[in-house]
């Protein structure tokens, strides 16, 4: 399964919820930015790519990118902080699991399961043991990982992915940090969706940001919905889960702009205009219903019907950020666009 940053914001809000009560999914998505995030890599946004890595035409961490600091955020709101290490080395691993076992901490591990947690490293005889828990059809389940030789360590890096670990705060968080916080993710959402594409310094490659991000998807399913890449997931497969992930998000800014108290309450506003509320809702609610369809679209193995469904999902987001900036600035709401994609 391709990880996303979704999957790793949940594990940071499973370890909370095993120490104090955690912000909901739907705030924390839409607090630490990803809920508003959209990004998707084009060869051709840049230089010479394909001649250094032919075939190259999509990447995964298209699903993990953000240039907003969306841990940092959610640490901000919570008092919790939450680190994600990826490459870690061998012993990097070991020794870090050992550091937060000592002291009492369970660690997230989001390749092994949404809700996968590490809470143990025991030593049997020359082996370590790794026992970590995570939901299964009956309950939590239990799990463990058993290594001797150094061959068998040096494949633990590969087998976690990338760990996580969430160490709290000293001191509760002011409520007018977390107005201004909550103001500040709304104000970057607009710079995000008007950039068109950003830089994403760990890849040396520029993404393709907001509405671009659905136009870039929309040219993958005209061009290369069933093509496969020896260091990528097939093409359909990627695109199921940037529709997936993007419909969450799009889905939790809507929950939460259902509710003009929780607005209040996330933005301290003293009042709120109801017609630029409901906007919101409405406009990120219909985006999130338009990628369902559009997701059934792919699983149906239909290229073209994909391709223009993400299509008019780019204008979608583009009324769906008009409307969040309206919010943000007060204006008067507008009509949204009319999807021609139905479900069939």
């Amino acid at each position: 399964m391709v990880p996303t940053l979704h999957d790793e914001l949940r594990a940071v809000l499973a370890l909370q919820a095993r120490n104090t009560a955690p912000l909901d999914e739907a705030h924390a998505l839409l607090l630490s930015g990803a809920a508003l995030r959209a990004y998707c890599f084009a060869a051709g946004d840049n230089h010479a790519w394909l001649v250094e890595r032919p075939g190259e035409h999509w990447r995964a961490d298209s699903l993990l990118v953000e240039n907003y600091g969306a841990f940092e955020s959610l640490a901000a709101h919570t008092g919790a902080h939450a680190r994600l290490y990826r490459g870690l080395g061998a012993q990097d691993v070991v020794a870090l699991v050992r550091y937060e076992v000592d002291a009492g901490r369970a660690l997230g591990a989001p390749l092994l399961g949404q809700g996968a947690v590490v809470t143990g490293l025991e030593r049997d005889g020359r082996a370590l043991r790794f026992l970590g828990e995570r939901p299964g059809a009956s309950g939590v389940e239990a799990f463990e990982r058993r290594v001797e030789t150094m061959d068998e360590v040096a494949t633990l890096p590969e087998w976690f992915g990338s760990l996580l670990t969430v160490r709290p705060g000293n001191e509760p968080v002011p409520a007018e940090r977390r107005h201004a916080l909550a103001e500040d993710v709304l104000r970057w959402a607009g710079r995000h969706h008007a950039s068109g594409r950003e830089l994403v310094h760990h890849a040396e490659a520029f993404y393709g940001s907001g509405a671009r991000a659905f136009e870039n998807a929309a040219e993958l399913a005209a061009d290369h919905f069933a093509a496969v890449h020896d260091e990528q997931p097939p093409c359909a497969a990627f695109l199921a889960r940037f529709i997936d992930e993007l419909r969450e998000g799009r889905a939790a800014v809507a929950e939460v702009f259902r509710s003009p108290a929780a607005v209040m309450d996330l933005t301290g506003r003293a009042t709120l205009q109801a017609a630029l509320v409901d906007g919101v809702a409405a406009a990120w609610g219909q985006a999130a219903a338009h990628l369902a369809v559009t997701r059934a679209l792919v699983d149906a193995g239909d290229a073209l019907a994909t391709c223009e469904a993400l299509r008019e999902a780019a204008a979608l987001e583009r009324h769906a950020a008009e409307a969040l900036q309206r919010f943000v600035d007060g204006d008067a709401p507008r009509p949204a666009p009319t999807p021609t994609t139905r479900e069939t």
